[in-house]
């Protein structure tokens, strides 16, 4: 016995999502799945928006997550 074959609606893309540092005070998490997180003024807040998005939707942490 076979498997059926991989259709490409049966296949499952995920994203990466990482943490942009713009300057002091100006960090935040996206992802290229089309997720963006809002503007935090502490980069440790921005990491944990990030590692939520990564836990609730299945994206993959980016290495290294943060991006200066």
């Amino acid at each position: 016995m076979t498997a059926p074959p991989i259709t490409p609606s049966t296949v499952v893309r995920r994203g990466e999502v990482g943490v942009h540092v713009r300057g002091l005070g100006c960090s935040y998490a996206t992802c290229t799945c089309g997720w963006t997180a809002r503007p935090r003024h502490l980069r440790a807040s921005a990491e944990q928006d990030a590692w939520a998005h990564s836990i609730e939707s299945g994206c993959a942490p980016a290495f290294p997550l943060v991006n200066r």
